[in-house]
């Protein structure tokens, strides 16, 4: 079961650590990417942002901060993709995949 809680978590939180290492690199389609939804100027600052909540998230100690500030950045990244008429499927799937670690490693947090 321990096995099966750190994958929940260690999963979303790499692939989160990956999108903000692609962001500081200014990957071409990232960068453009993000300058149609008009946040070009702020990519460094939300890869940096990304690594440290996703960072938070994979401490044990932190994780459950960590999980506060991830849910609040792809509920951006939600709202964004919604007034751009972007496709929903990245941030929603980083949500549900959130919403799963933290319940199967903290379900006290939900009750």
């Amino acid at each position: 079961m321990e096995i099966l809680k750190f994958v929940l978590v260690a999963v979303p939180a790499l692939f989160v650590i990956l999108s903000g290492v692609f962001k500081l690199v200014k990957n071409k389609k990232v960068v453009e990417t993000l300058a149609k939804a008009g946040v070009g100027k702020y990519i460094p600052l939300l890869g940096v942002a990304e690594i440290i909540f996703a960072l938070l998230f994979l401490y044990p100690p932190t994780r459950n901060i960590g999980f506060i500030l991830l849910v609040c950045y792809f509920s951006g990244a939600l709202a964004v993709d919604l007034s751009h008429k972007s496709p929903l499927v990245a941030p929603f799937v980083f949500l549900v995949l959130l919403f799963v670690a933290q319940y199967v490693n903290n379900p006290a947090l939900f009750f």
